[in-house]
């Protein structure tokens, strides 16, 4: 574990004391970082990961609407056996 010195603005510091209350600033803190952390590095992801898929590499994506469509399916598929595991049959499970 490591101290640090981090200045805020009072507006900021007053909010998190309303949540967290005098004894819970670190851990919102360290909640937030984490957050955050998580989110640049799921920007850096998709960066680096922009133009992969491509009409040449996967020809049965040749639309936006193609891969919609898929998404969908797969989705659907998704639910239905989550829906079957927790054995609720209702709202589309299935039978």
């Amino acid at each position: 574990m490591a101290r640090i010195h981090v200045i805020v603005p009072d507006e900021v510091l007053t909010e998190v004391d309303g949540i967290a209350g005098l004894r819970g600033r670190s851990d919102v803190i360290t909640d937030a970082l984490k957050r955050y952390l998580a989110w640049r590095r799921q920007e850096e992801a998709l960066r680096r990961s922009a133009g992969v898929w491509s009409a040449e590499r996967y020809p049965e994506f040749p639309s936006k609407e193609d891969i919609d469509a898929w998404v969908r399916r797969e989705r659907a598929g998704w639910d239905r056996r989550v829906a079957e595991e927790r054995g609720d049959y209702g709202a589309g499970g299935g039978r």
